[in-house]
Parts: C-alpha cells; sequence; structure tokens
C-alpha cells in the first residue's frame, strides 16, 4: 500500500468513521452530556462547569468570602477568605539614560513595590538628549530585583545606542 492509500484510508476513517451527537437548537452540548440540566442554564451566581461526565451549575466561590472593607484591595485568598491590605498609594519614577550607552533604569524606593513600568526613545523634535535622531526601543524589562524598570534602544541608523527615558510605576502599602 502506498502513502497516498494510507492517506486516503485515513482520512476515510476520520470523516465518515467517527460518530458525532448533534446539540439541539438552544443547547450547547449534546444531550448525552447534560445530566439533569437539559436547559443548560445557570441560575445567577452560578457558572456552567464541568461535573464528572456531564455539566452542572456550580458555585463558582463555595465557602470564599470575597470582598475587602472599603479603602482595601483583595491580593489574595487564604483558607477561604479574601486577604486585604490597605490602597496602595502609587506614583511615576523617571530616568533618563546618559552617554555612552544612554539606558535609563527608574528605580522605587525602599519600602515601595514596582507595579508596572516602560519607556520611550528620543525621535526628532522630542525633549529626550539632542532630539534630533530616531530611536527604536529593544529592551523594556523590569529589573531582576523587581524595583525598577531598564530601558535600551539603538539609534535609527543601528550604529549605536538611542537616549532612552525609563518610567516606573512605583507603589507603597501606608
Amino acid at each position: 500500500m502506498t502513502f497516498k492509500s494510507y492517506f486516503y484510508t485515513a482520512t476515510a476513517f476520520i470523516c465518515f468513521g467517527s460518530l458525532s451527537v448533534p446539540a439541539h437548537a438552544g443547547q450547547l452540548f449534546p444531550p448525552a452530556n447534560i445530566g439533569t440540566k437539559p436547559n443548560v442554564s445557570c441560575p445567577s451566581g452560578s457558572v456552567l462547569t464541568w461535573h464528572g461526565d456531564h455539566v452542572d451549575c456550580a458555585d463558582p466561590t463555595p465557602g470564599v468570602t470575597v470582598s475587602c472593607p472599603a479603602g482595601q484591595i483583595m491580593t489574595g485568598i487564604a483558607n477561604g477568605q479574601a486577604v486585604c491590605v490597605a490602597t496602595p498609594t502609587c506614583h511615576v519614577v523617571t530616568d533618563r539614560g546618559g552617554a555612552p550607552d544612554y539606558i535609563s533604569d527608574a528605580r522605587c524606593s525602599a519600602g515601595e513595590f514596582l507595579l508596572s513600568g516602560g519607556g520611550r526613545a528620543e525621535t526628532p523634535g522630542s525633549d529626550l538628549c539632542s532630539g534630533t535622531s530616531r530611536g527604536f526601543i529593544h529592551t523594556s524589562i523590569p529589573d531582576a530585583d523587581l524595583m525598577g524598570w531598564t530601558v535600551d534602544a539603538f539609534n535609527s541608523t543601528w550604529t549605536g545606542e538611542a537616549c532612552t527615558e525609563a518610567y516606573a510605576v512605583c507603589c507603597a502599602v501606608p
């Protein structure tokens, strides 16, 4: 038997040899999989989920308290209870990279944590460095200690570095 014969035999088996059970209008799943919930809709507060070999409605948070007092945010769940902390205060820290490598590194202060970061590279008319070259960012990453953000860029002729400015969103929990 040639490769083509095997291919056509396998294709015919897949197309004609598999048995599918169609779902009826308004159903998300075939009748054999809907168990005791033939309408496959769940009451408010429940979600559709697989339960063994059929779908069923379930409470997504059994025994879990997921609310925090005013002025606090949830940072996780431990033993079925929300872990809440005071809402952090945040600010943006900037750093402009200097010659010769123009790499910028915006750093958070002790007692703060890095929430996010980013940066920009010099473009014609910008207020970065000379404002005459065009830069292309090739690195925009959090520092290894997660306390700052580093940005680096090439110039448009790919012959050296371009001036950059890094931004770090730093937060502290009161």
